[in-house]
């Protein structure tokens, strides 16, 4: 039987099924700390689009954003997101679980 396993280790090149939070997980974030200055890289997604509520959802990995022409422009990396959103859902994945494609 599979397990859940840390986002961490989730692999990044298919879709995977995950345990999603609503609560920020990410230390120094400034969405549960506003002392801090800067957002997580999950809530920099989330802040100009949506985020997805808290359970299980299949994510996908991707998303990045490059902007060079806005006010001397700015980037963010790829994150998770919800599968068939058009990486406008953004996903806090905690844990996946590792699946057997059907034989």
């Amino acid at each position: 039987m599979n397990k859940w396993q840390p986002i961490s280790t989730a692999p990044k090149n298919r879709d995977i099924v995950v345990w999603c939070e609503d609560k920020c997980s990410h230390d120094g974030c400034a969405c549960e700390n506003p002392e801090s200055k800067t957002l997580c890289l999950y809530h920099a997604h989330a802040e100009g689009l949506s985020s997805c509520e808290e359970g299980f959802q299949v994510v996908c990995w991707g998303g990045a954003f490059e902007d060079t022409w806005e006010d001397g422009g700015g980037n963010l990396p790829d994150w998770w997101f919800v599968k068939g959103s058009e990486f406008e859902v953004a996903a806090n994945p905690t844990y996946w679980l590792p699946t057997e494609p059907p034989q």
